[in-house]
């Protein structure tokens, strides 16, 4: 996944100065397994959002699901409503269902946009 725009100034990045004007577009699987942010980028962690560890809050830019920077910023057009939705999914999936995870590869394959592991995500759901 890509995010396209337009350097609105000219700036600098890598050593490398980008005009005001140019097409610029930030690959945000990079900036996912970037190691200097996150802890292990390669494996899955969902203790990384965690308050205690809250990896995704060293910098503005660490975790941008739908969209980066400050809320009056770029954002998803759908990011509230996108938002609700998958809580109240996630709500009901965690209430309504015990869960097991079966032996599986949580090994990250490279070669899929997204990246995902090698084994998909397998999960046994059973309604409680």
């Amino acid at each position: 996944p890509l995010v396209f725009a337009t350097a609105k100034e000219t700036f600098s990045l890598g050593g490398y100065r980008i005009p005001k004007g140019w097409g610029v577009f930030w690959a945000l699987t990079n900036a996912n397994m970037d190691s200097k942010m996150w802890t292990h980028p390669e494996r899955f962690d969902p203790e990384r959002f965690s308050p205690e560890r809250a990896e995704h809050k060293q910098h503005e830019h660490a975790f941008v699901p739908q969209g980066s920077g400050p809320m009056t910023g770029h954002k998803c057009l759908g990011f509230d409503y996108s938002t609700v939705v998958a809580l109240t999914f996630v709500r009901r999936l965690l209430l309504d269902y015990q869960w097991e995870l079966p032996s599986q590869d949580f090994s990250l394959r490279y070669d899929l946009t997204p990246v995902e592991p090698r084994d998909g995500l397998l999960v046994k759901l059973r309604k409680r």
